[in-house]
């Protein structure tokens, strides 16, 4: 790779070639100057219109490397690739256990500084209008942030038995939704001190599968409660609500409304609901395509300047998925 920051075609190689892999590279093939240079598929495939390749070493003659591999796979990738000098953009989670998440905080901050773990809800709109209102004075400070979720994912036949659905590999909905909504948390509200998950096996209750549906309560270190519902045995809904000392935010998938003051009366002097300041369009779906673009851009950006990432937000990443690893090492315990 060249010293000075990039003036012509980025090279850039995939890991995985299906399902989110699927919609990197539909992004990536829309930017002018990057070159899908390769897409690195361990099993031979017959016909593709992709630049396949079983040959590891391939990639390593990239400016970039996008991990979206199964969540299993990420670690091994990353160590594969421990003396590539490009750049690395992995997929959330990065890591599976304890024991990996603690290897990679063990990693010296010039390698993590070349790393991005890519968690997409954090550049979309949904984060920003967040971010925004909890910057209103008028708001107050923020109390309670909660969360619901839900799809049928679980019933469908590409699930079951696959490796989300593998308990050995995956915390089921907890661990594939559940990761955005904890690190989005901590983005808001700051690290987490405590944490309590319960667990239901909706679609099959015999518990030998990852769970399909989870209660997470978060108490953030500084005291504001974050409730999650997050599950894959239930109808399409999203919905999120933010209550501050002095108004409140919310969310249903389709338009967030801010109301403040909270000392809000009616003509008899009676508490009365806080008048709607502010409705905005805020559709999920449109969102959740975007912030996937908006994510590679700040990628594909730092990897033209030849610039750095936070090893702080690396370690934070990687603090995600604290409350999984409690869920999931109780969950064992009881069983």
């Amino acid at each position: 790779m060249s010293t000075e920051s990039f003036k012509n075609s980025l090279n850039v190689a995939v890991i995985g070639k299906s399902g989110h892999a699927a919609r990197h590279i539909e992004v990536l093939r829309q930017k002018r100057d990057v070159k899908l240079h390769s897409v690195y598929y361990p099993k031979k495939v017959n016909q593709s219109d992709l630049p396949l390749t079983t040959n590891f070493d391939d990639l390593l003659e990239t400016d970039a490397v996008i991990i979206s591999s199964p969540t299993p796979t990420h670690v091994e990738y990353m160590e594969l690739l421990e003396n590539y000098e490009g750049y690395i953009l992995v997929e959330k989670p990065a890591v599976s256990t304890e024991e990996q998440a603690l290897k990679l905080k063990s990693w010296p901050d010039e390698r993590k500084s070349r790393v991005k773990i890519n968690y997409n809800l954090r550049h979309s709109e949904i984060a920003n209008t967040l971010s925004r209102v909890l910057s209103f004075s008028e708001m107050g400070a923020p109390i309670f942030f909660d969360v619901h979720t839900s799809h049928g994912l679980a019933f469908k036949d590409s699930y079951k038995h696959s490796w989300r659905d593998d308990l050995a590999k995956s915390f089921g909905v907890m661990e594939l939704v559940g990761t955005h909504y904890i690190n989005l948390a901590i983005s808001l509200f700051g690290p987490v001190s405590e944490s309590q998950t319960d667990c239901c096996w909706v679609a099959r209750p015999e518990k030998k599968v990852a769970p399909d549906t989870v209660f997470t309560r978060l108490k953030m270190r500084l005291g504001v409660i974050v409730n999650l519902f997050h599950s894959y045995a239930a109808p399409f809904y999203n919905r999120m609500m933010l209550n501050c000392t002095n108004g409140y935010w919310e969310y249903n998938g389709h338009e967030a409304k801010l109301h403040y003051p909270r000392d809000s009366f009616d003509s008899k002097g009676r508490f009365t609901a806080p008048p709607l300041v502010e409705r905005k369009v805020l559709d999920f779906a449109t969102i959740w395509r975007e912030s996937l673009s908006f994510s590679l851009d700040d990628f594909l950006d730092t990897v033209r300047e030849r610039g750095s990432f936070s090893s702080a937000d690396f370690d934070i990443a990687l603090d995600t998925m604290g409350p999984i690893f409690r869920a999931r090492s109780s969950f064992t315990k009881e069983s």
